[in-house]
């Protein structure tokens, strides 16, 4: 696939996406399928709201184009490129002079992103390098994949009314007269922070984001929303009501970003 470049207009664009939307509902969900070629677009490094579909291994920032992860969102694949530990000049897909980027893809479906075990750029004198997948046979089952580990969010008795909630259930839970004081203070916290704190369960290597909130979670399902909505109409109501969700969603997470940051400073000053 090519995909429109920086510039084209937006109806150009938006065909694109449609054409490959089509494309891809011709096939079964369970059918290892690759979507390879020059998207023109950059995805970035940055993972928040598609944490599903971008391992975090991506250079530079994303540009528009890069919205492509709303429609990879949309119909369960994953950026494969992007989950694979690479140096910084082993991502670059293009290079014309002095600049550099990664625009060339290899999509998947997310179920069968365990059937690949490489994705790599090539070194060349070719603007475009040759990206290269390495598939692990389907009918090897005994596919090794990392276990799923579960955290408590402990980082979330840095906030005070947290950490009040916190102090207060253990105080309920923990009884001085209780027969094995040890094991009713160990089986009290660890309730305690299940109760208030939540667990997450994810890759080792992969936790959540230092900022993430409740508002930021909002504005991102939003902002999802939007899109397909556009991607299905495509009226000029739900372009607009899309561009506004994500400069919302913008504002939403630089907001949580400053605050956050000036949280920690706060407590690395006490």
């Amino acid at each position: 696939m090519y995909g429109p470049q920086t510039g084209r207009t937006a109806a150009e664009k938006e065909h694109f996406y449609d054409d490959l939307r089509s494309g891809w509902d011709l096939h079964s969900v369970g059918a290892l399928v690759l979507g390879m070629g020059d998207f023109n677009g950059h995805v970035g490094k940055r993972v928040e709201g598609y944490e599903d579909v971008h391992g975090g291994n991506g250079i530079g920032e994303r540009n528009m184009e890069g919205r492509m992860l709303e429609f990879h969102d949309e119909k369960e694949l994953c950026v494969a490129n992007t989950w694979f530990r690479k140096g910084e000049k082993r991502k670059v897909t293009y290079r014309a002079g002095e600049n550099e980027s990664e625009i060339d893809f290899v999509l998947v479906g997310k179920g069968n992103r365990k059937y690949l075990r490489d994705v790599k750029v090539i070194p060349g004198e070719l603007q475009h390098r040759l990206v290269v997948v390495d598939l692990v046979n389907k009918k090897v089952k005994n596919v090794v994949r990392k276990e799923a580990i579960e955290r408590r969010k402990v980082w979330k008795l840095k906030e005070d009314d947290e950490r009040a909630r916190f102090e207060e259930r253990v105080g309920e839970l923990v009884s001085a007269d209780a027969p094995d004081l040890w094991k009713c203070f160990r089986e009290g916290m660890l309730k305690a922070f299940l109760e208030v704190c939540g667990k997450m369960k994810g890759r080792r290597d992969q936790g959540d984001t230092w900022w993430w909130n409740k508002d930021v979670k909002e504005a991102i399902a939003r902002k999802k929303d939007a899109h397909k909505e556009m991607c299905k109409s495509g009226t000029e109501a739900n372009k607009a009501r899309y561009k506004n969700m994500k400069n919302r969603a913008k504002v939403v997470v630089t907001k949580a970003m400053k605050e956050t940051a000036e949280r920690e400073l706060r407590c690395l000053s006490l």
